[in-house]
């Protein structure tokens, strides 16, 4: 058996969209030659609107939609949350 150490962090998911939606541009911007907001949306099967609205961090992202954005990124969900986490820290700081 196996025991894995996990932490949990405890964050206010609205404050967490701002965070999340700027690693997500970064992501989107580095892949490749720097793909559009319309090339995410259309991979996603999202509207233009709703993925402008993520990454500007107006709409919190369902569980379901960040799942289509990291695969299609190619980035583990955990990544982006986890960098998004990292960004909140040190602004806080």
């Amino acid at each position: 058996m196996t025991l894995v150490k996990a932490e949990i962090y405890v964050v206010e998911v609205s404050d967490m969209s701002e965070y999340l939606g700027a690693v997500i541009k970064k992501y989107r911007e580095k892949k490749g030659k720097g793909y559009s907001q319309q090339w995410l949306a259309n991979v996603c099967e999202l509207s233009l609107s709703h993925v402008s609205k993520i990454e500007q961090g107006i709409c919190d992202p369902s569980v379901k939609t960040l799942a289509k954005i990291s695969k299609a990124l190619d980035k583990p969900l955990w990544k982006l949350i986890k960098e998004a986490e990292q960004l909140m820290a040190k602004e806080g700081e």
